[in-house]
């Protein structure tokens, strides 16, 4: 009787059935890079296969053709979710500023409250525009800035801009294989 429990909830929620390999594909979208384009036509393939196994269950319906029909249903889910989570990842945008050779300076808005740490000011920033070939263009990203406190005039509050020269830099990889991934970290904050 319990399985047959566990099976009527399993048939009266398909959504559950759905959400491993949505997970999946987020997981994939973060951990491992693709082209989008690439991963577009997978899906548009996916999909065509969907729609015609459709019609051929609708002409005839058969055990092998509804399991093939279910397996096409999770792998476009989990490509779509893939594609989503890339969509959402901001440093794969063409206006991103890692994306950016030869800057000269970088103009950025204070995205949060600064942190008082000792002999700086931490907080993070969201760079608008960079200057290139003595130009200024649109960039977007956002950035972790440590400002020292020595020198300033006025202590950096949220909203401020301000114009910085120095390249972003990449946080360095943990030491320690136990150690605290603060790259990984903020790179699920879009830093």
């Amino acid at each position: 009787y319990s399985n047959l429990r566990g099976m009527r909830v399993w048939n009266q929620t398909p959504v559950l059935r759905f959400l491993p390999f949505f997970i999946a594909g987020m997981f994939s979208g973060f951990y491992f890079q693709i082209s989008p384009v690439l991963l577009f036509i997978c899906s548009l393939f996916v999909f065509g296969l969907f729609v015609i196994q459709l019609i051929r269950i609708h002409k005839k319906y058969t055990f092998l053709a509804v399991r093939f029909f279910g397996l096409l249903a999770y792998l476009f889910v989990f490509l779509c979710s893939w594609g989503f989570t890339l969509l959402k990842t901001e440093k794969e945008y063409p206006f991103h500023f890692s994306k950016q050779k030869n800057c000269e300076a970088y103009l950025a808005v204070i995205c949060e409250d600064p942190k008082d740490k000792g002999n700086s000011y931490r907080f993070e920033a969201k760079i608008l525009q960079i200057k290139k070939d003595s130009s200024w263009c649109y960039a977007e990203g956002r950035v972790l800035v440590y400002m020292r406190k020595n020198g300033l005039v006025k202590i950096p509050d949220y909203g401020d801009s301000f114009l910085f020269m120095k390249q972003p830099e990449k946080v360095k990889d943990p030491m320690n294989p136990e150690q605290f991934d603060f790259r990984k970290w903020l790179s699920t904050r879009q830093i």
